[in-house]
């Protein structure tokens, strides 16, 4: 898909600015805290709200992408866990690789959507993202509630509550299914702040993912760890989802786009999330950094598989 190319290197192109923005004149990790929230808490809610309000879903086989992708969620959960189990991984480091195997980077998804396929791919990204968050954000707590902290006397329903309530990604998708199905229409108002502070979340995410990618010595002691969460990401997460995509009869733009989804890199508050509930930070580091820069590579080879 020679086609991807010019998209994939502009992507490739920012995050390296970032890294090397956060080498030279913007040392400051105060800086990149501070972009990653601002992308995170308000561009990025913005645009899902602008999208979603204004997307026309009709004929997107809708319930057909929702069993694929709820699927390849739950099947990368549980084929990983076993691959975790034999492998004999601590509970720490297990669930820092589970995390790396089922959530993914909906802001590089979209990123790369946009410059592919348009606002039509855009708005199926949407989907995908409104499919892909609640599950996978409920699923990253129980799984590491139950590996790290079952001993502990840790109220599971205050903590899902918590997440989902204070899940900026979440509450934007509610608000723009609200505003879709209102009797009166959106204020145009509305519309053109979210839709200007919307331009600038992909640019700004990106930058940010490019500047926190970091490797460390501990990654010689982390090989077999990684090695399972890349296995997941690349091959395992996009396979199920892909082959259960066609089953129903999905192809074309929908395919490729699920399939784009399978193989982006864990989301980058996994990090925040695996110190927060006793995972292995460190590895967590490692395994978002290993994926980013193996994403897009691997997500050119998946798309030329796709008939």
């Amino acid at each position: 898909m020679l086609a991807a190319l010019p998209v994939l290197l502009s992507v490739i192109l920012v995050l390296a600015l970032g890294q090397l923005l956060s080498r030279t004149i913007l040392k400051e990790a105060s800086f990149w805290q501070g972009m990653s929230k601002l992308s995170y808490w308000v561009l990025f809610p913005a645009l899902l709200f602008k999208t979603v309000s204004q997307s026309d879903f009709t004929g997107m086989q809708i319930d057909a992408v929702v069993i694929a992708m709820l699927i390849g969620l739950f099947g990368v959960l549980i084929i990983t866990w076993i691959i975790g189990a034999q492998a004999k991984l601590s509970n720490a480091d297990l669930s820092s690789v589970l995390q790396g195997a089922f959530r993914h980077n909906g802001f590089m998804a979209l990123a790369i959507i946009a410059g592919l396929f348009g606002e039509a791919g855009v708005e199926i990204g949407t989907l995908c993202i409104a499919i892909l968050v609640p599950p996978s954000n409920v699923l990253s707590v129980c799984v590491l509630i139950y590996l790290n902290k079952r001993n502990d006397k840790v109220n599971t329903g205050q903590l899902l509550a918590k997440e989902i309530a204070r899940n900026p990604l979440i509450l934007a998708i509610l608000a723009g299914v609200i505003a879709k199905y209102m009797p009166l229409p959106t204020p145009a108002f509305l519309l053109e702040t979210t839709g200007l502070l919307g331009r600038g979340a992909l640019p700004a995410l990106l930058l940010a993912v490019g500047a926190g990618v970091q490797f460390t010595s501990s990654i010689k002691g982390a090989i077999i760890p990684l090695g399972i969460a890349l296995l997941a990401k690349t091959l395992i997460f996009p396979a199920i989802m892909v082959v259960t995509a066609m089953s129903f009869g999905i192809s074309g733009l929908t395919l490729q786009i699920i399939a784009i989804f399978g193989v982006m890199p864990t989301a980058v508050s996994s990090y925040a999330l695996a110190r927060e509930l006793d995972g292995n930070a460190s590895l967590m580091a490692e395994i978002i950094s290993f994926q980013t820069l193996l994403s897009l590579p691997v997500m050119l080879i998946w798309l030329s598989l796709l008939p």
